[in-house]
């Protein structure tokens, strides 16, 4: 079997295949930056003299930028989540909070307090 290889105008041609060269910058790219969210949950209230607690498996929403991220909190009250860049309103049942999150940027202890009777 006779072997031919040519170079004709950036493609090259062995023994009748053809074989195109790649570009793989143009293949790949980049995941989107992050940044990541996390405070507590928290319930003050109640009768005299009131008292404070974390609230375990309290539902979050985040929401801004048209995007909307939901979360749980954990059994000891704490919570967070990886969010794209932007300005997000966070709220739990009864408290929210607003937070501005940057590209890679880790925001912590955006708490809410829900004031309860």
């Amino acid at each position: 079997m006779n072997r031919v290889n040519a170079w004709r105008g950036g493609v090259v041609v062995v023994a009748g295949l053809v074989v195109m060269p790649l570009t793989l910058s143009s293949c790949s790219t980049a995941p989107p930056a992050h940044g990541k969210v996390s405070g507590v949950v928290e319930a003050c209230g109640g009768p005299p003299p009131g008292a404070c607690g974390r609230t375990a498996d309290a539902l979050l929403t985040l929401t801004g930028d048209g995007r909307t991220y939901k979360t749980q909190a954990n059994h000891d009250g704490s919570w967070s989540v990886e969010v794209q860049p932007g300005t997000y309103v966070v709220r739990s049942t009864f408290a929210r909070a607003s937070v501005t999150v940057a590209a890679h940027q880790v925001v912590n202890g955006v708490d809410l307090v829900e004031q309860i009777s």
